[in-house]
């Protein structure tokens, strides 16, 4: 069962990952900022990373998207979420399948 003293809600750039932390929740543009919080406290790839309101990737070329790419296809599986209705353009759903 996951405890509470595994779960890390990072909510400033300058905090650490904690080792012992299986559950880290970072927002996008700390993600962007801070290179420290793309892997984990060990260097390795996350196993599984979910984005929440992942319509917000849907452009290549935002620093959202760039961050998090690279993140994403290291991780062994990942979730996109989003609430929004299909998007404006296929283009749109592509970039978040890539």
């Amino acid at each position: 069962a996951l405890q509470e003293q595994h779960v890390q809600i990072v909510r400033k750039g300058s905090e650490k990952l904690r080792v012992n932390a299986r559950v880290v929740v970072v927002s996008y543009d700390l993600v962007a900022a801070h290179e420290n919080f793309r892997r984990t406290p060990a260097g390795r790839p996350y196993r599984m990373v979910i984005c929440d309101e992942a319509h917000y990737l849907k452009s290549p070329s935002s620093q959202r998207s760039q961050a998090l790419r690279p993140i994403l296809q290291a991780a062994r599986r990942c979730a996109l979420l989003t609430g929004t209705p299909a998007l404006a353009k296929a283009s749109e759903l592509y970039a978040l399948l890539q």
